[in-house]
């Protein structure tokens, strides 16, 4: 008796390790059927004829099926045509070589959406010597090949555009020979290979000694130090051609491939520049002297800062100032449009109009001698800056009878494109302000929306955590409890049908309720997650078995009337006119007290309609845009899942008349937006 006890201890040990392997096996078991249903990448298992056996979710969504609709099909019914022939040589390689295979095909899905896929695959061996089989593993690479494409198309777009460019570009490497040039840069070095040339024997060679020198230090410069270098023109001639010209060097420094660091080179001739520049000089030299003999006053001004910049000898004898104490000076500080508002007015002219003349400026110089002038101003460019002449001439006797009514008209032309000026200015304010306001209102506007956002996702995260709890208390109060009461009954089983064979049929009754009730709950608690019967029967019998089991209440009456011709919506659009009717009834049992509820489903000329309306009580549409409402996601919900599909929803609620909500979808492949 003691050796049985203790073998029953060792026995009920045993047991209880037994138990915590299958409960250690079974969560590892659990634990790889997450990783491999959950793996960012899609797996299948194939046998030696193509035909799919087993994959992870993430091969049906690659595949835009269900995982029961994709087993027993041939894979190759998912190969684009074009990669068929690729693919076919692949598969024939997978057992036929005793080693990991790699391709990249194009895939398309049951939605007829192509994409790039890199497949790897190897051979499996099996128990069964007669069949084989492999593992198939498949990575969406679309954007990396979009990628790749981009990259290829700007890197013939940059070689295009250094091969066109007008100016030479070279690629010199750390032992200063030529690594890459444009042809502009073949062409300016007279050279028609340069590839692999010394850069500095070749500056020795064809320009002067002290200029080649000087080129191939600042060269050795930038290559050591990475400092950029500009040498500008310098004219020389050149020794193995003979002839005069004139170039412009800039090297910068940047990385190479194998680690060290290249000059990238551009240059330009600038002969024809040089000689212009040459014209200009003496051009100008012509005009300081036409200047300064000039016998009328001539003034140089600045149009950006109104200031003199030069004068030429005359104008200081009209004014009396010497030429250091004009420079720097504006016009009415010298006597000349004495009002500095006229003289502002007439530098806003000058950069609409290319001249101005005026014939009436009384001119005091320095000693106080008054004077009429009559000036004449031009704008035009001057190495590429504006510069503004006015060329005075002294007509005192002509216009000194005219003076008080010159200045009378001067006084009140002032005036006048002051007061315009000031209406402008208004206007202007005027517009600012609506435009700040207008600003402001959008910026609100935004961060309503951005706050609405907030809520939304506040509201579906809530909803998602109470779906969640449920289904958790559900699968614990209920389920498990039902789990354990028949672990319970099959003990109290085992233990009767060895004492008393004869009464099995007694003892396994409850048993089998038990067993009955689980799977009346657990295939009421699938239909709830997604009925079944939308998928294989379809949309009309699903909602006629939702209205059947609809919770009822005295008093309330629901009317559905099916039309023909739905059932070629795919699955998508029927689940969503499935959840929108789910939702409304929800809707009506919470909120409208209604007494009869009409359900039309049918077929109109652009789509399938789907209209619920409803006797109760009604509410207004327009403060679905308040805060309160923004909290309620369920018409948020039907209107998002319609448009989702491209479809249109549109909602009607008036006090007597109840609730109709309408949603059209249309027939057709539609991609869903999301």
């Amino acid at each position: 008796m003691h050796k049985l006890q203790v073998y029953q201890i060792e026995l009920e040990l045993q047991n209880e390790e037994l138990k915590q392997a299958k409960t250690l096996s079974e969560e590892r078991l659990r634990k790889y059927t997450d990783l491999y249903n959950f793996s960012p990448v899609g797996h299948f298992s194939i046998d030696e004829q193509g035909v799919i056996v087993e994959m992870n979710l993430t091969a049906s969504v690659l595949l835009g099926t269900e995982r029961i609709h994709l087993t027993g099909r041939r894979f190759v019914v998912f190969v684009s045509p074009p990669s068929r022939v690729t693919f076919n040589s692949f598969f024939e390689r997978i057992f036929s070589e005793n080693q990991k295979c790699s391709c990249q095909a194009l895939l398309l899905n049951d939605d007829g959406r192509v994409f790039w896929a890199e497949l790897h695959a190897k051979a499996v061996a099996s128990s069964d010597s007669e069949r084989k089989w492999c593992r198939l593993a498949v990575i969406d690479i679309t954007a990396r090949k979009q990628a790749e494409t981009a990259l290829l198309r700007r890197t013939d777009q940059f070689e295009s555009l250094i091969n066109a460019a007008p100016l030479g570009v070279c690629l010199i490497d750390t032992r200063l020979r030529f690594c890459a040039a444009n042809p502009t840069a073949c062409a300016l070095f007279g050279i028609v290979d340069v590839i692999g040339r010394d850069f500095e024997t070749w500056m020795r060679f064809a320009w002067p000694k002290a200029y080649a020198r000087e080129i191939v230090e600042k060269l050795y410069h930038t290559l050591e130090s990475g400092e950029s270098y500009i040498v500008h023109e310098r004219t020389e001639i050149r020794a193995d051609l003979g002839v005069v010209q004139s170039f412009e060097w800039q090297f910068n420094r940047i990385p190479l491939p194998d680690g060290h660091y290249g000059v990238v080179c551009y240059f330009r001739e600038i002969s024809e520049r040089v000689r212009s520049q040459q014209k200009i000089a003496e051009s100008e030299e012509r005009y300081r002297r036409l200047f300064e003999a000039a016998k009328d006053g001539v003034l140089l001004l600045d149009p950006v800062t109104c200031k003199i910049t030069d004068a030429n000898p005359f104008m200081t004898q009209l004014l009396d100032y010497s030429h250091d104490d004009l420079v720097g000076k504006q016009l009415f500080q010298i006597g000349l449009l004495k009002d500095e508002s006229a003289s502002r007015a007439m530098f806003r002219k000058l950069k609409s109009l290319p001249q101005i003349r005026y014939d009436n400026l009384p001119l005091k110089s320095w000693n106080g001698r008054h004077q009429e002038v009559e000036v004449v101003a031009n704008l035009y460019q001057e190495s590429g800056h504006p510069v503004i002449q006015c060329n005075i001439r002294d007509i005192t006797e002509r216009k000194r009878n005219e003076a008080v009514q010159r200045r009378l008209d001067l006084q009140t032309a002032s005036n006048g494109k002051l007061r315009k000026e000031i209406v402008l200015r208004r206007r202007s304010e005027k517009a600012l302000k609506k435009s700040q306001q207008q600003a402001q209102r959008l910026l609100e506007e935004s961060r309503e929306l951005q706050t609405r956002l907030r809520h939304i996702a506040h509201q579906i995260l809530m909803v998602e955590e109470k779906q969640r709890k449920e289904i958790s208390r559900t699968l614990h109060d209920e389920i498990s409890q039902l789990l354990l009461g028949i672990n319970v009954h099959l003990m109290i089983f085992t233990k009767a049908a060895a004492r008393n064979p004869k009464d099995i049929g007694r003892t396994i009754a409850p048993l089998r309720r038990m067993l009955e009730k689980s799977v009346r709950m657990v295939h009421k608690f699938s239909r709830e997650l997604r009925p079944s019967m939308l998928d294989h029967l379809g949309l009309i019998p699903a909602i006629e078995a939702y209205i059947a089991k609809f919770p009822k209440r005295k008093g309330r009456r629901i009317e559905f009337t099916p039309g023909a011709g739905i059932e070629v919506l795919n699955n998508e659009k029927r689940t969503v006119l499935y959840r929108v009717t789910q939702e409304a009834l929800v809707n009506v049992a919470k909120h409208a007290r209604a007494s009869l509820v009409k359900i039309t489903l049918g077929k109109i000329s652009d789509g399938a309609c789907l209209e619920i309306a409803d006797n109760g009580k009604a509410f207004e549409v327009s403060s679905l845009t308040s805060a309160r409402w923004n909290r309620r996601l369920g018409l948020t919900g039907m209107r998002e899942r319609v448009q989702m599909v491209g479809g249109r929803f549109t909602l009607v609620s008036s006090p007597g008349m109840g609730t109709t909500i309408r949603a059209v979808i249309p027939f057709g492949e539609t991609k869903i937006r999301g």
